[in-house]
């Protein structure tokens, strides 16, 4: 028997290929079928392509991916915000995280994070005791 190579479609390549094969008539089925004979493990399963011929069949040919609610993805990367941090700290010693945190619309566990874990900044206290 032989073997065809290894082929990893992207999502998007993926989703094209499947509008094409319904817009020349195939059904579900037939698509999954025709896409399991050749790509064998790395097809999508059947629910999924499912609901792709669905979406086709409502004239949803869009194949990039929605829109979502969350965290955008174009979030900018925590380092990115570790000099801000880091500036916000050195101009007042006693700044909150809270007030860093709605300063830059990050969240106060990023905060945390970047002075912890890439500043590497801690606390430090004076005669045992914290100022409040």
């Amino acid at each position: 028997m032989v073997t065809g190579p290894t082929v990893d479609f992207g999502k998007s390549v993926a989703r094209v290929v499947m509008k094409f094969l319904f817009l020349q008539g195939k059904g579900a089925v037939e698509i999954h079928g025709k896409r399991k004979e050749i790509l064998k493990d790395g097809c999508l399963s059947y629910s999924t392509m499912k609901i792709w011929v669905l979406s086709f069949q409502a004239d949803r040919f869009e194949v990039a991916d929605e829109l979502r609610s969350g965290w955008p993805a174009s979030e900018a990367t925590e380092e990115d915000k570790a000099d801000a941090v880091h500036v916000m700290i050195l101009e007042d010693r006693q700044i909150s995280a809270k007030v860093i945190a709605e300063t830059l619309g990050i969240s106060r566990k990023s905060v945390g994070h970047i002075i912890h874990n890439i500043l590497d900044m801690r606390k430090l206290m004076r005669n045992g005791c914290r100022n409040s």
